[in-house]
């Protein structure tokens, strides 16, 4: 993260300015990471991102601000509200406020 965190993608993650784990099943809680917003560009709840199988997906939690996708040798993408998108390594989500989710060495 831009913020200099890592954080392992060994369950889901809740990024946001106060998450919290709303859609969480089973036993495991997700990650949640709260992020300073001084402009109130991200959400309480902004950013899940879940390993699946053999992808990890992303899903802007139908954020005021959105989500875009910088994908490297590609345009930006805004995320629609409420859908999966796969990423890959290299890509970057950007949540707004100078807040950025970078992906390493993904499946």
């Amino acid at each position: 993260m831009s913020t200099g965190q890592v954080v392992a993608l060994d369950r889901t993650v809740v990024i946001g300015r106060r998450p919290r784990a709303t859609r969480s099943t089973g036993a495991t809680l997700p990650h949640l990471i709260a992020v300073d917003s001084p402009q109130q560009d991200i959400s309480r709840s902004h950013l899940e991102i879940r390993p699946e199988a053999d992808a990890v997906v992303v899903l802007d939690l139908h954020t005021t601000n959105g989500s875009t996708l910088l994908r490297p040798g590609a345009d930006p993408v805004r995320l629609h509200p409420g859908e999966q998108t796969i990423v890959v390594s290299g890509d970057v989500i950007d949540l707004g406020d100078g807040v950025t989710v970078a992906f390493e060495d993904l499946p």
